[in-house]
């Protein structure tokens, strides 16, 4: 992948992709319910859509992201185990971590969520970029990825 550090911390907040939380009363049994109180109004819980802090922290509290700052704000894994960055510190290559699922939804085979694969980081970013797709995010990678292949799931 092609991607300069600072555009990876705009994508902390920006992307993810597993780790619903869900609030449950007997009301509410057998449903996924999340809480969250922003009093700006969220517009969305999409991530190509995460334009300003109203929408950024809910998402980010729904959608893990490749890597995450710690509290003393150094760069540190979360689905990526680590990445290696090359020597014209022009590719970041991320190894994702294995033991990591979609949660289960009907949207599966069978109900049942699969494991987190590279094509998946890959398409995600894909996403942010496709015109089709008029994310406000896009921008970021503005002559910072290659135009023809800006991101290769390697396996």
């Amino acid at each position: 992948m092609f991607l300069r550090r600072d555009v990876i911390h705009f994508l902390f907040a920006l992307m993810g992709l597993t780790s619903m939380f869900s609030c449950t009363t007997e009301r509410n049994k057998g449903k996924k319910i999340f809480r969250y109180n922003e009093s700006s109004g969220i517009s969305t819980l999409d991530p190509a859509y995460a334009r300003n802090q109203a929408i950024m922290w809910p998402v980010h509290q729904l959608f893990n992201t490749l890597v995450e700052v710690n509290q003393q704000l150094e760069i540190v894994p979360s689905l990526a185990r680590h990445w290696t960055i090359s020597a014209d510190k022009r590719t970041i290559t991320f190894i994702l971590r294995t033991d990591v699922y979609f949660h289960d939804d009907p949207v599966f085979p069978k109900g049942k969520g699969r494991k987190l694969v590279a094509e998946d980081v890959a398409f995600s970013f894909k996403r942010i970029l496709d015109p089709a797709t008029a994310s406000s995010g896009a921008w970021i990678f503005n002559n910072k990825v290659d135009a023809i292949q800006a991101f290769e799931a390697m396996n």
